[in-house]
């Protein structure tokens, strides 16, 4: 006798934007209408007490791409990149 299995019931993709730098992201951005990378390494990263690498603030970038557009590139040493939440984002 063959059983049958039982169909999944969890959604295709369980764990969509709710990775660290997400909801860091997401919690900036209800702070604030604009965010810089460096705000999100630091946010992300407080409790770190060695430096930030590159492949850091890659990671930062490459989620922030995602969610949001850039807008400009703040002042000051470095000069880090400012971004708005995509329209898109903010209805939902």
């Amino acid at each position: 006798m063959q059983r049958s299995r039982k169909p999944l019931q969890r959604p295709s993709q369980p764990c969509l934007g709710r990775g660290k730098l997400q909801v860091v992201i997401r919690r900036l951005f209800l702070l604030s209408d604009v965010i810089s990378t460096a705000d999100v390494s630091r946010t992300r990263h407080c409790r770190r007490r060695t430096p930030l690498n590159a492949g850091n603030y890659a990671a930062v970038r490459r989620t922030l791409r995602q969610v949001a557009d850039p807008v400009g590139r703040g002042g000051g040493r470095g000069r880090p990149t400012l971004w708005r939440l995509r329209n898109t984002m903010a209805k939902s």
